[in-house]
């Protein structure tokens, strides 16, 4: 990277910080361009540089958070288990967990959690080889990731009261009963789904499906 694109990086983290610290006390519709850019000590010029508005700055944030979900979480695992996914997920979480938990918080994005859960879903279908075409599966999805966000957001803003390791064996057994037992349906008549399926719960053998 040479000075003339380290100068423009350290620009466009300056305009996000200062645009990140003035959404941490405020509803984004009360930001301005112009404050963002008093705060970072550039003019408005600087700004549109980098940005078409406010909201953009915003998009920008969440597309960044997005793209560590997808590349930190699912990219890297060679053997994915949910155990894994899970413990990627809150680490990812605990790392970010200021930019997690206001965006999804009543305060932030209504949309954020809709976002994530969008990136998660195809991953894990690719991940687990789940069917495409089964409604069923679509709905017990969409219960696990939206538990998983919800309690993972809850542990946050609660103060981390619980290990993380803690809260990982309690989502599991709270969340994974349900959307085994609908993987299940599509293991009956094929040996290599079944023995896919506990693969993945080799660490919650309460869960693994029962030999026909």
């Amino acid at each position: 990277m040479n000075k003339y694109e380290e100068m423009k990086t350290h620009t466009l983290e300056n305009l996000v910080t200062s645009f990140w610290s003035l959404y941490s006390e405020q509803r984004i519709e009360k930001i301005t361009v112009k404050a963002i850019t008093e705060l970072a000590g550039y003019n408005r010029g600087t700004f549109y540089k980098y940005f078409k508005d406010v909201y953009n700055v915003l998009e920008f944030v969440e597309h960044d958070l997005l793209a560590l979900i997808e590349n930190k979480v699912i990219g890297g695992l060679k053997n994915p288990t949910f155990e894994n996914l899970m413990n990627n997920m809150i680490e990812v979480y605990d790392q970010h967990g200021s930019y997690f938990s206001l965006l999804l918080s009543e305060r932030g994005d209504p949309y954020f959690a809709s976002k994530i859960k969008s990136t998660l879903r195809p991953l894990l279908r690719q991940a687990f080889a789940l069917p495409d075409n089964d409604i069923r599966i679509d709905y017990a999805l969409e219960f696990a990731l939206s538990g998983y966000l919800a309690t993972i957001t809850y542990w946050y803003q609660k103060g981390k009261s619980l290990p993380i390791q803690e809260i990982c064996d309690l989502l599991s057994s709270a969340l994974l009963g349900g959307l085994v037992s609908e993987l299940e349906a599509h293991a009956q008549a094929d040996t290599n789904i079944r023995a896919m399926i506990n693969g993945m719960l080799d660490q919650f053998p309460q869960f693994k499906l029962k030999e026909k």
